[in-house]
């Protein structure tokens, strides 16, 4: 919904806390990850543009 709508509700970061520990990443960087992505989706990069950045 955030890259549909650009508005992030609480519920909608809370989801994105729960999956990035889902996709193992360690809990003290979920806050750090979580705010990079929408900050990504906010500037408009697109999914292949965010997976890049994440690899490199």
């Amino acid at each position: 919904m955030i890259w549909a709508d650009g508005i992030v509700s609480p519920n909608e970061y809370s989801a994105m806390q729960k999956y990035v520990l889902m996709f193992g990443f360690l809990e003290e960087n979920t806050t750090a990850i979580v705010d990079y992505l929408i900050e990504a989706i906010k500037i408009g990069k697109n999914k292949s543009e965010i997976l890049y950045e994440l690899k490199n």
